[in-house]
């Protein structure tokens, strides 16, 4: 598998996560996310960590938010790490760190960024008629 930039910053945040707050269970983990900001002007990437382990560790999500950006903020690949809103992380990327990625991701084609991971998906239709089907 060819590791993508998400799942890299993920990897990161997991690791600092885990080492501020050692213990947490491994069903909380897996619900931490890092996606796409909303809004470029907040950075290149948002992540749920400290929303997501803030009531199994008994902590404020914005305390969290605030060490998980410190000790994050020390990385090279990243620019800066501020906590936003109730809870958040928001990350902004050294662009050359983002420049090192475009050989991989241009050596693995189709293959960057596809998991191995087989897991089932559903697919729903909503219709926008709620009296249609």
């Amino acid at each position: 598998m060819i590791e993508n930039v998400f799942a890299l910053v993920r990897g990161w945040v997991l690791d600092e996560l885990k080492a501020l707050l050692p213990g947490l269970p491994a069903e909380v983990l897996a619900r931490v996310e890092v996606t796409p900001t909303k809004d470029a002007a907040h950075g290149d990437m948002a992540s749920n960590a400290a929303m997501v382990a803030a009531k199994p560790a008994g902590k404020k999500p914005g305390e969290i938010a605030a060490a998980m950006a410190q000790r994050l903020a020390v990385r090279l690949e990243i620019a800066a790490a501020e906590p936003a809103g109730p809870g958040f992380l928001n990350l902004r990327l050294e662009a050359g760190f983002l420049l090192r990625q475009l050989p991989v991701i241009l050596a693995a084609g189709e293959a960057y960024g596809q998991g191995t991971d087989k897991g089932r998906v559903n697919v729903e239709y909503v219709s926008a008629n709620p009296t249609g089907p």
